[in-house]
């Protein structure tokens, strides 16, 4: 799946406290703000001769609630 480079996804909630509202979102994961990435669950490098070598990086996204 792609997504576009200015999304943000979140984290599951934490654990509700016991006061107040509790917490619709967890962590934030800005798409363009890599100092907001968690470690990846798998980095795959992929060589295709006539293009360039790329990393590629994946999440489990399926974890995630998103806004």
């Amino acid at each position: 799946m792609r997504l576009g480079p200015n999304r943000v996804v979140y984290d599951a909630p934490p654990p509700y406290s016991g006061k107040g509202r509790p917490r619709s979102h967890g962590a934030k994961f800005k798409l363009n703000d890599s100092s907001t990435w968690w470690t990846p669950d798998e980095t795959v490098e992929v060589n295709d001769p006539p293009k360039v070598e790329r990393p590629i990086t994946t999440y489990d996204l399926a974890t995630l609630a998103s806004p």
